[in-house]
């Protein structure tokens, strides 16, 4: 017997061969002038010689060379099938004994095992012919389902396999034998199932019921937002917030069945942003404090006049057995007291209540030396000069040049309960204050030039103190005054004012409270 391989080359060389005779002879007929008849008949008989079936497989010479098969031989891939029936019945590949490279051949497909030779997978399962035939021994023209099917009670959930969801509340899904993880989605007001590893074997359809348990969730309320100041003011708001003081306790109430957990309250004041808080969780019919201290922007306070009311807005996030809760929301209104406005009853529970600090060292917060109008007129009053001293002569006369004098304090303080402090540069605007507005600003002008003060109080008085070579002086801002001309000389009533200061201190030593302003600062109280 000749090897398929050689009967292959020699089939495809013998139809070369034939198509060229035909080619030469049609050609060498015209060229010798034959009459049309008998170049017709000479034609003729060379497509007759194509068009033959040599070796009987019902496949004329063009279809053998177009299907790749050898014209001697019926059975071109030696299958066991004729390339005839491959091609015309079958249409599976005639010079491929296994069309559909399923390890099986196609010969065996048809006769033996009646699967689509054209498919390696005949029934459209999850396994190949072949997987089935010779691993599983399953029959290859039946569906063989390794299935999961779950179900979700009383509610339905979200039904995850292996991390990727697969449905609501039932899912029927074919797998591959092995181990998958079977998870659940959170619903509302229910324990989700506990998540579950199962091993699906081959041919088992497996029936799963996750179990959703009702619950009561928890249910938090804002119960109270409680704060000890009467309101906000910025001399006491700027010492809560640079000592990471809570303004506000906000007590929260879990009126539930269930724990709280991830417990959130936000807070913003009206023209403010968000600030929140957390806590872990709140045990059911249990409460809980949280301090909060809202963001507040200074132009706020710039708004507010002598006083205002904002809202303070509260939200209340949380989760209940792993599922988000509704969030809470409450509003409390909450006085704002314009820049000017320092409320003593408020200072005087932080200073009963904190320990190092007195009510009076919040007047320490309107000491600003970096207020630009009073830089500008200490610089140029103390150019070209190094002795403390002589630059506190000098600011004190220029500030008196500048206009600036004493007026008597239209409000009462004592009566009101709130005492309004200028500003150094509105003290200069208006060029004029009470005895701490001017005593705010001369300790301004002193600091920005690197002297170091003191506000000294004395009951219903302020006035300052200043430090030159370690020693305190003393004196009475409440007589700034444009020096005198004379003939001579101009007249500073600066040495009077000192006199004058150390004359009210020894007359008023026994209460007199010194509040260094640098130790103020250090203690928060700036702004």
């Amino acid at each position: 017997m000749i090897d398929a391989e050689i009967s292959h080359t020699i089939a495809r060389l013998a139809k070369l061969a034939i198509l060229l005779v035909v080619l030469y002879g049609a050609v060498h007929r015209l060229r010798s002038n034959y009459t049309a008849p008998a170049i017709l008949i000479i034609a003729l008989c060379g497509v007759g010689v194509v068009i033959v079936d040599f070796d009987g497989d019902k496949l004329n010479t063009p279809s053998e060379i177009q299907h790749d098969t050898s014209i001697f031989a019926s059975d071109s891939d030696s299958d066991g099938i004729s390339d005839g029936y491959e091609v015309n019945t079958l249409h599976t590949d005639p010079a491929n004994g296994d069309t559909d490279s399923d390890k099986i051949s196609d010969f065996d497909e048809v006769n033996k095992y009646k699967t689509n030779p054209l498919s390696e997978n005949s029934d459209g399962d999850l396994y190949g012919d072949y997987q089935e035939i010779f691993e599983f021994g399953t029959d290859p023209n039946s569906r063989t389902v390794s299935k999961i099917i779950v179900k979700t009670s009383p509610v339905n959930g979200d039904i995850f396999i292996d991390g990727e969801f697969q449905g609501n509340g039932q899912i029927s899904i074919e797998l591959k034998p092995g181990t998958y993880k079977v998870q659940y989605g959170n619903v509302n007001n229910y324990h989700s199932p506990q998540s579950q590893l199962v091993t699906l074997k081959f041919g088992q359809q497996m029936n799963i019921v996750g179990d959703y348990e009702s619950y009561s969730p928890s249910k938090l309320a804002i119960s109270s937002a409680v704060s000890d100041m009467s309101g906000v003011s910025p001399a006491v708001y700027s010492y809560y917030v640079n000592n990471k003081k809570k303004l506000f306790q906000v007590t929260i109430a879990n009126k539930g069945e269930s724990s709280a957990e991830n417990v959130i309250l936000s807070t913003r004041i009206e023209g403010g942003d968000w600030i929140s808080s957390s806590i872990n969780g709140i045990s059911p019919n249990k409460v809980s404090k949280i301090g909060v201290t809202p963001s507040i922007p200074e132009e706020l306070f710039e708004k507010a006049g002598k006083e205002s009311t904002k809202n303070l807005y509260l939200k209340l996030e949380y989760s209940s057995s792993g599922t988000k809760q509704p969030f809470v929301e409450s509003t409390i209104p909450l006085k704002v007291y314009g820049k000017n406005a320092l409320p003593l009853a408020d200072t005087s529970r932080l200073a009963s209540s904190d320990a190092g600090i007195s009510s009076k060292s919040f007047y320490s917060y309107y000491i600003d030396p970096h207020d630009s109008n009073v830089r500008s007129i200490a610089a140029n009053a103390t150019k070209g000069t190094d002795d403390d001293l002589e630059k506190a002569k000098l600011i004190f006369d220029a500030l008196g040049q500048h206009g600036v004098y004493y007026v008597s304090d239209p409000h009462d303080p004592l009566g009101t309960g709130i005492d309004y402090i200028q500003t150094p540069s509105e003290t200069l605007s208006l060029k004029g204050g009470d005895c701490d507005d001017l005593a705010v600003l001369y300790a301004s002008a002193l600091e920005s030039v690197g002297v170091n003060t003191a506000l000294i109080h004395i009951p219903c008085h302020v006035f300052v103190a200043f430090k030159v070579d370690g020693i305190w002086n003393l004196i009475e801002t409440t007589m700034i005054k444009a020096p005198e001309s004379t003939d001579d000389d101009e007249v500073s009533y600066f040495d009077q004012a000192t006199s004058s200061g150390y004359d009210t201190y020894t007359e008023n030593a026994n209460s007199a409270l010194i509040v260094m302003t640098e130790e103020a600062w250090e203690q928060g109280i700036t702004s």
